[in-house]
């Protein structure tokens, strides 16, 4: 029996823009100096180069640890939709997006992502448990884009 994917949502509230928020997404370099990311490498530039739509990068993590994601819609400074093809755990990714709102002096962070553990046997229980660790990290990384985007438009 297939595991139903689950979806998770973290918010949180920023300082930095959201121009300078999306930039810090989709900028290799600047992407590259996010607490928590070792490197980042383009494997394939978009439609119209390597912040673009169709975009596929590398994101390295501690520990080995990595991300293999495609840049699939773009509405900047806004929204950032991505879809991880591969990771260095197992990972269905069916869908992730990145959207910021301004509200007065702050930028509202939204981020959610839907997916499955896909292990056989405990694969729905992994699935289930992962949530709130999911969202911890989504709420942490969210702070260190938004400490990336500041150090970069200082």
């Amino acid at each position: 029996m297939a595991t139903t994917p689950v979806t998770v949502t973290a918010r949180r509230q920023l300082t930095a823009t959201p121009a300078a928020l999306f930039a810090t997404l989709v900028d290799p370099v600047r992407m590259a100096a996010v607490k928590g990311i070792t490197k980042v490498t383009v494997l394939k530039e978009g439609t119209d180069g390597p912040q673009s739509v169709g975009t596929q990068r590398r994101v390295g993590l501690p520990g080995g640890a990595y991300l293999v994601e495609e840049f699939a819609d773009l509405d900047a400074p806004t929204r950032f939709d991505y879809k991880l093809l591969a990771a260095s755990t197992p990972l269905d990714h069916r869908f992730g997006r990145i959207e910021f709102v301004r509200r007065g002096a702050v930028t509202e962070a939204t981020w959610t992502s839907t997916y499955v553990v896909p292990v056989p046997l405990v694969g729905a229980a992994l699935t289930q448990a992962s949530r709130p660790l999911i969202k911890a990290a989504f709420h942490t990384a969210l702070g260190a884009i938004d400490a990336a985007a500041l150090k970069a438009t200082a």
